[in-house]
Formats: structure tokens, sequence, C-alpha cells
């Protein structure tokens, strides 16, 4: 199971938002949503957790390694408190979960 950062084939996306609710704004009511619809056309079902969030303190700017270091939190110990997906927002995923 890659864990990012060493795999030629995977894209890397991190962002920080304001709140939960903007986050889940963009994905599920902007163009985005559009391309989350046909990401199976892209991209393969993977087997294993893929994204993580995780609640960074004001003024803090994450880097790819810590990003990475939670994704391997969560694929190894499951949701916490530190590394988590949409299943710890309730109410903010609408639509069948896929990999988060």
């Amino acid at each position: 199971m890659p864990r990012g950062g060493g795999d030629p084939l995977a894209i890397t996306n991190l962002t920080v938002w304001q709140d939960a609710a903007s986050l889940a704004h963009f994905v599920h009511n902007t163009v985005h949503a559009a391309f989350l619809a046909r990401r199976a056309e892209w991209f393969e079902v993977l087997a294993y957790f893929h994204l993580v969030m995780w609640w960074v303190p004001a003024g803090h700017r994450p880097s790819l390694g810590e990003a990475l270091e939670r994704l391997a939190m969560r694929r190894d110990l499951g949701d916490s408190d530190t590394a988590f997906g949409w299943g710890r927002l309730p109410g903010l995923m609408p639509g069948p979960k896929r990999g988060h």
C-alpha cells in the first residue's frame, strides 16, 4: 500500500479551510462536484484510505510531510481525533462514501 509522496501515479492535494462547512460546500456545491462525480473515469478505486483531515491551529501551515504522517496514522489506526475522514463530520458528506 503506497504511503503517498513516492507513488509516481499519485496526485497530492493539500488544502486548508476556514471551517468544515466551507470545505463541504466547495466539494458538493461548486464545479468541483461535477469532477467528483466523474472520478471513476480517471482514478482507480483504492482499497485503503487516501483522504485525511485534521483540525489545524490558527496560523499553522501544514506541510506535505505532516499530511502524509496523518494519512499513515489514519490508515494504521483508523479515525481518531488527530486524523479522520468525512465520517467525523456528520451531516457534511452527502451521497455515497467512496474511500473517504
